[in-house]
């Protein structure tokens, strides 16, 4: 967006009125620019870092699910030994 300021002066001497109009445009600079690039890099930067986090959770959570699994596996095999021994014992 351009900013224009007009400036006159007027000379008047003895053969009469003189005018002189002055535009002067002022640019604006690209740092608006540069601001919203920023912004949007660190908006992906922490979209990335937050996507990252949530597929660790998922992956500790996989990992607590498989230790319970083998857990409860272990369990199983323990409870069929222990019968095992009691049939044996009773057999005898």
């Amino acid at each position: 967006m351009e900013h224009e300021r007009e400036r006159k002066t007027e000379v008047r001497d003895a053969s009469g009125p003189t005018h002189t109009t002055t535009i002067i445009r002022e640019k604006r600079g690209s740092g608006g620019m540069v601001l919203g690039l920023i912004v949007v890099l660190g908006l992906i930067v922490a979209g990335f870092l937050y996507m990252r986090s949530q597929d660790s959770e998922v992956m500790r959570d996989a990992a607590i699910a498989d230790a319970a699994q083998q857990v409860g596996d272990s369990a199983q095999q323990a409870g069929e030994a222990i019968e095992n021994a009691a049939n044996n014992v009773a057999e005898q």
